[in-house]
């Protein structure tokens, strides 16, 4: 396949007095690419690094990661590259009342992650991590808003891989490992074992709250629309038993019998839903 490159052709800029701009670039370049006639030339100017210029070149001139990767291999033979990776965005952040700290998210990092990272390692309460991924976001795109906590690869006893088990903070984890062992195409007669060796594992790094995992859940509203609870039923649990408590904690006038029935004729049809009472 023919080279996208056209020829490289290599300038080291004067020091000239006065021609840096406000992020420490100088505005003579350094280095000067020419990839073909109808893009033309990539320049690289002091102090900014060939990821972050190639990143920009190729967004651009609509370039893929491999062509991308091509340019900036190439540039490295020349040039001192400390990262492969571009710099997305950054910004500076008051971690206390005297020092600063740089927020920096990089390519092929998820907001949420880098996020959750560096304000964990600061010491930092959550309204830092909703005030950066606010301005992240907004720059970036986030595909989740929140951070990873816990993965693990899984493999069965012969070594084959089964499946990534990820857990995202907020996510309850047996909730979130009853809904990998679901998944992952074991024998039903295997899943409970399988369910319980990944809780053991899994809560001996993070903290879980209960160990039963959420089958079934709804959202209640009133009569007039508005939202007033949800119903969760965890494994194992009553139907009947659990909408009685769950209506015991509201203040709104609900159609009991009503209710009962039309959670039963939802709820029970799921097959992982108790329901071995009937409601007269």
């Amino acid at each position: 396949m023919k080279s996208i490159f056209a020829y490289i052709t290599l300038s080291v800029a004067r020091n000239v007095e006065g021609l840096v701009t406000a992020t420490n670039v100088s505005t003579q370049p350094r280095f000067r690419m020419e990839i073909n006639r109808s893009m033309g030339v990539l320049e690289l100017f002091e102090n900014q690094e060939p990821a972050d210029a190639v990143y920009n070149f190729a967004r651009l001139h609509g370039l893929d990661v491999s062509q991308r990767g091509d340019i900036l291999d190439n540039i490295c033979l020349s040039l001192s590259c400390t990262r492969k990776q571009a710099l997305l965005w950054s910004t500076a952040v008051d971690v206390d009342n005297e020092a600063h700290e740089l927020f920096q998210l990089y390519e092929g990092e998820e907001a949420a992650d880098a996020v959750h990272e560096f304000v964990s390692r600061h010491k930092l309460a959550d309204e830092f991590r909703a005030a950066i991924m606010k301005k992240a976001c907004a720059v970036v795109e986030c595909k989740r808003l929140e951070p990873v906590i816990y993965t693990k690869t899984v493999n069965n006893e012969q070594g084959k891989q089964l499946g990534i088990l990820t857990i995202l903070k907020g996510v309850e984890p047996i909730d979130a490992i009853d809904q990998f062992v679901q998944s992952i195409g074991i024998e039903a007669s295997d899943r409970n074992a399988t369910r319980n060796q990944l809780f053991n594992l899994v809560c001996s790094s993070i903290e879980c709250n209960r160990s039963k995992p959420l089958v079934y859940r709804k959202s209640v509203n009133d009569e007039n629309g508005q939202n007033i609870g949800e119903l969760e039923i965890l494994e194992g649990e009553e139907v009947l038993d659990r909408v009685d408590t769950f209506l015991g904690t509201l203040n709104s006038n609900f159609d009991k019998a009503a209710f009962m029935r039309l959670i039963l004729a939802d709820a029970c049809t799921n097959e992982r839903v108790k329901c071995t009472e009937s409601y007269e």
